[in-house]
């Protein structure tokens, strides 16, 4: 799947967890990411774009909402829900577009180097694609 919309990665990771953290180190990026989130959502809707997931490397998008109202810990993790595999992975996030978004670098036992690019929208927008 091939965006109409540039898509500029920045070259110094924000963010970077590895597979099987410890409670401390997982809250410690679900914080990190959420305080990230609410400054790049406010209005909690989101595009993520997705390209070469698992062994089939199949790409596809999904619009999501997300409360930015809660706590950062809850907003970072329940942002992650929304779009990550339900398996062990790690990541690393770079900033998306000049930081009007979030680009996720991730891995795991189906797939190395799988790419999110998670971007803000409007609700009308979101309306329309879901």
């Amino acid at each position: 799947m091939k965006s109409a919309r540039m898509k500029e990665i920045s070259k110094k990771t924000i963010l970077e967890i590895e597979p099987y953290p410890d409670e401390f180190d997982w809250e410690d990026f679900c914080i990190a990411l959420g305080t990230l989130v609410k400054k790049r959502f406010p209005t909690g809707y989101v595009m993520c774009e997705a390209e070469n997931l698992g062994w089939r490397h199949l790409s596809g998008y999904k619009v999501f909402y997300i409360n930015t109202e809660a706590d950062a810990e809850r907003v970072g993790g329940s942002f992650l829900t929304n779009f990550m595999p339900d398996c062990e992975w790690s990541a690393s996030v770079y900033s998306l577009n000049r930081g009007k978004g979030l680009y996720f670098s991730v891995s795991h036992h189906d797939a190395q180097g799988e790419s999110y690019y998670l971007s803000p929208i409007s609700a009308r927008t979101y309306e329309r694609l879901r």
